[in-house]
């Protein structure tokens, strides 16, 4: 089966796709790749301390900071090593293919010649349209970082955490139409929150069980299973990235972002 995997140019995507590859092995795999989530401009410190943060780490894979991480998260994979997006391309023998416009009439056409016949989506940048959704003929599947409904759009561990809620996680879902993290419900894979860990930790934690479930979900459409999703229930809650107000009332709170 032929893959595309979208993805983000940020630590936690990263993270995913080095444990999403191995289990798409004997899949044509590809990459598109988005540079950014929302807007860079005005982030409290805070956020910007904590994006800084996080592309040390993805400079300095190999350095005690990133092993140290990677290891407290890695508790029950403790033979996974993480490595760059460039070693990922290459194991894939696929470049990364930059989508930034993948709305534009050249993006949808790119996506188009790939012919991919399934679309993954792990925290892509952007919101796709129907042109491009339209393209796939096993449809488009995202894993969002956060539980469904309740939690749709960015940083959903940060603001789980900040509302005390007991567990956060992924939630796997059709992308079928321009709606953010709206479509039909595939599985969820709920863990405990844990809040003695940073809101980066328990980020990177959640992709655990949540590429399992994607993993999932791809092995069955291999077989020729149709994947039985349910459409979303309940009161929907959207959340974009923390105000400096929000991100202090989380300091104050005890918690910390890395």
């Amino acid at each position: 089966m032929k893959i595309l995997v979208l993805c983000n140019n940020d630590l936690a995507s990263l993270f995913a796709v080095n444990l999403l590859l191995p289990a798409l092995r004997g899949h044509r795999v590809l990459f598109g790749q988005s540079s950014q989530v929302g807007s860079t401009q005005n982030h409290p410190a805070a956020i910007q301390a904590l994006i800084a943060h996080e592309k040390q780490i993805m400079s300095e894979l190999n350095s005690e900071q990133a092993i140290q991480l990677f290891g407290k998260v890695l508790q029950t994979h403790p033979t996974q090593r993480i490595i760059s997006f460039a070693e990922l391309a290459e194991k894939a023998s696929s470049p990364i293919y930059p989508m930034n416009q993948i709305n534009s009439a050249e993006g949808i056409e790119s996506v188009r010649q790939l012919e991919p016949e399934l679309i993954l989506s792990i925290r892509f940048g952007k919101i796709l349209q129907q042109p491009v959704i339209d393209i796939p003929k096993l449809g488009v599947i995202n894993l969002h970082s956060g539980l469904l409904p309740s939690y749709q759009g960015i940083m959903a561990t940060f603001w789980a955490m900040l509302n005390g809620e007991g567990q956060i996680g992924c939630c796997l879902h059709y992308i079928q139409d321009k709606r953010i993290d709206a479509g039909d419900i595939i599985q969820q894979s709920p863990i405990d929150t844990n809040f003695k860990l940073s809101y980066l930790e328990n980020l990177l934690g959640i992709y655990l069980p949540g590429i399992e479930i994607m993993a999932n979900a791809v092995s069955q459409l291999q077989q020729g299973h149709s994947l039985v999703a349910q459409s979303q229930q309940g009161e929907p809650g959207y959340f974009g990235f923390p105000d400096e107000q929000t991100t202090n009332r989380f300091i104050e709170l005890g918690y910390q972002l890395f």
